[in-house]
């Protein structure tokens, strides 16, 4: 889901897996996330196993194998057990991407 959302919005290659994922992201505190932050969680595991995209309010869009894409929070017991860390990419690089995208966005439309 996170591949597909950065791919999409912000013409961004991630990793295919979350441990992929965490490796090109600065890592951010838990107070400090901002929309668009990547979530990791480290489930019944001693490495990551879930992301997801932090979307405010301590919500998160990812992937469920069971129930498809849904939004959590990160309070909830379940997700509260296993967060791991937060993480961003560089903000140069998510800024300026989504300024192009929505450019060439703003060009067709006219």
């Amino acid at each position: 889901f996170s591949y597909e959302l950065y791919d999409k919005v912000f013409n961004t290659s991630l990793g295919y897996n979350s441990r992929n994922q965490y490796s090109q992201v600065k890592t951010v505190e838990k107070n400090e996330l901002k929309a668009g932050d990547l979530v990791f969680f480290k489930i019944r595991s001693k490495s990551i196993t879930h992301v997801g995209v932090y979307i405010g309010d301590n919500k998160f869009a990812h992937a469920s194998s069971s129930k498809g894409v849904m939004i959590s929070n990160l309070d909830e017991p379940y997700w509260r057990r296993y967060y791991y860390n937060g993480g961003r990419l560089p903000e140069d690089n998510r800024s300026l991407t989504a300024e192009i995208l929505k450019a060439e966005k703003d060009n067709k439309l006219n």
